[in-house]
């Protein structure tokens, strides 16, 4: 297993079942995996762009120079990302909130985006134009209503989010191909393809009841909190 993907896999496991199982209760500290992720996903698709990796054979040298440079930008993705939150966070403390919001809904709209084009193979688009516009008006429209009606979207947010990373996280390991889609809805300039195959479509399911889930609980335990308001006044 490439050690990329297996540190990057524990990190999108870990991070999607805190948003799925304990960000409703910490809603406010939500603020900072969430902009750190937008950050780290900024970096790492600069690195990519400007240098991507060289696609070579798994026999030949070029290929470990593959691994070691997507090793690298990964390293490289986490510790900026890091940083840029804390000076954030620092130097933005009026709009904080506001921030976190912005980038939850932007990240759970892009999420719901890739995984709507990824029900088919190579895409639901094809044209990069329309897979860019999908995902632009995705992002902005989710975190519209994050910002504007941050106490109902929050949970259908934080649900779709991390059941999205959850299973991106398990195919870093799994390898089903899944993980391939965002390579080809970006336009990484790696060298993959996306075919939508029955395990790729397992994984789709399995982050759909996940949300769904995620989100009858929550709810269920805002009624719970309601209620307990309630009678204690």
């Amino acid at each position: 297993m490439d050690t990329d993907r297996a540190i990057a896999g524990a990190i999108l496991v870990a991070t999607g079942t805190f948003y799925l199982a304990v960000a409703h209760r910490y809603q406010q500290f939500t603020c900072y995996p969430s902009v750190c992720i937008a950050w780290f996903l900024l970096v790492y698709a600069l690195c990519l762009v400007l240098h991507p990796p060289a696609r070579a054979s798994s026999s030949g040298d070029g290929f470990e120079d593959d691994i070691r440079r997507r090793t690298v930008y990964l390293a490289v993705g986490i510790m900026q990302s890091l940083g840029l939150t804390f000076a954030s966070s620092c130097l933005l403390k009026r709009m904080w909130q506001i921030i976190g919001r912005v980038c939850l809904g932007g990240l759970s709209g892009l999420a719901l985006a890739f995984y709507a084009m990824a029900m088919s193979p190579g895409g639901l688009v094809q044209s990069v134009g329309g897979r860019a516009a999908i995902s632009v008006v995705g992002s902005v429209a989710v975190a519209a209503a994050q910002v504007y009606l941050p106490a109902r979207a929050f949970s259908a947010c934080s649900a779709i989010l991390g059941a999205y990373m959850l299973v991106v996280g398990v195919d870093c390991c799994a390898r089903t191909g899944y993980i391939n889609h965002i390579a080809v809805f970006t336009n990484l300039r790696l060298d993959v393809k996306y075919g939508a195959e029955r395990p790729a479509m397992a994984l789709q399911a399995v982050a759909l009841g996940l949300a769904v889930l995620s989100v009858a609980v929550q709810r269920f335990l805002a009624l719970l909190r309601f209620r307990k308001y309630v009678v204690g006044n």
